[in-house]
């Protein structure tokens, strides 16, 4: 096995059965870096309008009604009485 380079790690899992290899990639660091703040920056001039929409949605949204259909689309036998 080679040795570990500097930028690269060894990680032993909580468990100790399992091993991962980490290896820092900067220019992959800083791309991702770079479209992080791209979407907040997008998230921070949609936000009077997302939260002014979710606002209007929002008794809807986490009414029982709304969200029977995915309660029943998750058992097999749903409940009496709807």
């Amino acid at each position: 096995m080679a040795a570990v380079q500097p930028g690269q790690r060894l990680v032993s899992s909580a468990d100790g059965r399992t091993t991962a290899w980490y290896q820092r990639d900067p220019q992959q660091f800083r791309a991702l870096t770079q479209r992080s703040i791209t979407l907040h920056a997008q998230l921070l001039r949609k936000w009077p309008r997302l939260s002014a929409q979710y606002r209007e949605a929002a008794e809807h949204l986490t009414s029982p009604d709304a969200w029977w259909p995915t309660f029943e689309a998750s058992v097999d036998d749903p409940p009496a009485g709807r």
